[in-house]
C-alpha cells in the first residue's frame, strides 16, 4: 500500500519523500501510480527527488519511468501512432521531427553549455533534437482524456524546462533528466485538462462561420445584423444563432474589437490549410512557456 495521502500532506516534501522511500524499499518496487503522485506533488523538489531516485536504484529498485525506455531515442517509432490522428497533422509532425538530426553526446553537452551562457540558437537546437523523446514519453499516457498531439505539446513544455535547468557537470544523461520534466509536464496537463474549457471542433467551425457571416452582413448593411438576418445568412435556426452569439460573447475580451480579431486569428491558425513547421511550433511554444511563467507570477486576483 502507498503511504497515507492525508498524513503525507501534513509533511514537507523531503519528509513525504522519505515516507515513499521507506514504503518502496519494504515492497521492493515503486508503482507507476506512486511515481506519478510524487511527480505531481505540489512541493516537488528536483534535488530531493534526484537523491530519492539514486538511492532506489542503488537498492536495485526499478522505476516505472525506466520501463522500456532507452537512454537515447535515436529513431522515432511510429507503430500505433498514426491511427490516432483525425487529421494528417500528427503524421506530418512525426515525419518532420524524424528529419531533425540527433545530437551526439559531446555535441549535446557543448550545446547545453552554450545554451546556459545565453545562446538562444543552441537552446533551440537542444529542443528540436530531443522532440523524439517527448513523443516516446507521451506514448505512455494515451487514452487518458487528452488527444495525442495535446500530450506532445504539454511534453514539449516540459522539455523546454529541462533544457533550461540541465547542468551537464552533474554527470546525468540529458535524456534521463529531460524524461523527468517531460513526464511531469504531461501529467500536469492531464490533471488540469478536467478544469479546462474545450470547444468541440464542430462548434468551433460553426463559430468561425458565424464570425465570417457577421462581418459580411456588417459590411453589406452598414450596421450590426439581427439574429434573424444572421440565421438566414447561415441557413440555421434563430435559437442556434443566439447560442453562437452568447458563446462568442463569452470569448471576447473587454475590448470587443480585440476579441473579434483574436478569435479570427485563432480561427485562421486552426483552420488554415498550411500547418506551421516544427521550427515555428517550437518558437510558439517558447513564447507560450514565457507567457505561462509570467502569468504564474501573478496572484489569483491579478
Amino acid at each position: 500500500m502507498s503511504p497515507s495521502v492525508t498524513g503525507l500532506q501534513l509533511l514537507e516534501f523531503p519528509l513525504r519523500l522519505e515516507a515513499w522511500r521507506q514504503a518502496t524499499l519494504e515492497r521492493g518496487e515503486l508503482s507507476r501510480a506512486d511515481y506519478e503522485s510524487i511527480l505531481l506533488d505540489p512541493g516537488f523538489d528536483e534535488g530531493a527527488f534526484a537523491a530519492f531516485v539514486a538511492e532506489l536504484r542503488e537498492a536495485g529498485v526499478r522505476l516505472p519511468a525506466e520501463e522500456g525506455e532507452a537512454p537515447e531515442v535515436a529513431a522515432l517509432d511510429r507503430r500505433g501512432l498514426r491511427g490516432e490522428a483525425a487529421l494528417d497533422l500528427l503524421t506530418l509532425y512525426l515525419d518532420e521531427i524524424g528529419r531533425v538530426p540527433v545530437l551526439a553526446h559531446d555535441e549535446l553537452l557543448a550545446a547545453a553549455a552554450r545554451s546556459r551562457a545565453g545562446d538562444e540558437r543552441a537552446r533551440k537546437q537542444l529542443i528540436l533534437s530531443n522532440l523524439r523523446l517527448v513523443v516516446h514519453v507521451a506514448r505512455h499516457y494515451r487514452e487518458r482524456g487528452l488527444p495525442f498531439l495535446d500530450l506532445i505539446e504539454e511534453g514539449n513544455l516540459g522539455l523546454i524546462q529541462a533544457v533550461d535547468r540541465f547542468e551537464p557537470e552533474r554527470g546525468l544523461r540529458f535524456s534521463t533528466y529531460a524524461a523527468l520534466w517531460i513526464r511531469q509536464a504531461v501529467l500536469r496537463g492531464l490533471a488540469e485538462q478536467s478544469r479546462a474549457v474545450r470547444i468541440p471542433v464542430q462548434m468551433f467551425r460553426q463559430m468561425n462561420r458565424y464570425v465570417a457571416a457577421r462581418r459580411t452582413l456588417v459590411t453589406r448593411l452598414g450596421r450590426e445584423p439581427s439574429d434573424g438576418e444572421l440565421a438566414r445568412e447561415l441557413g440555421i435556426a434563430v435559437p442556434r444563432v443566439e447560442r453562437l452569439r452568447a458563446l462568442f460573447s463569452g470569448l471576447q475580451s473587454v475590448d470587443a474589437h480585440d476579441g473579434v480579431e483574436a478569435f479570427e486569428e485563432l480561427s485562421a491558425d486552426a483552420m488554415g490549410e498550411a500547418p506551421p513547421s516544427v521550427e515555428r511550433l517550437v518558437e510558439l511554444q517558447l513564447e507560450h512557456e514565457k507567457l505561462d511563467r509570467l502569468l504564474r507570477a501573478l496572484d489569483q486576483r491579478e
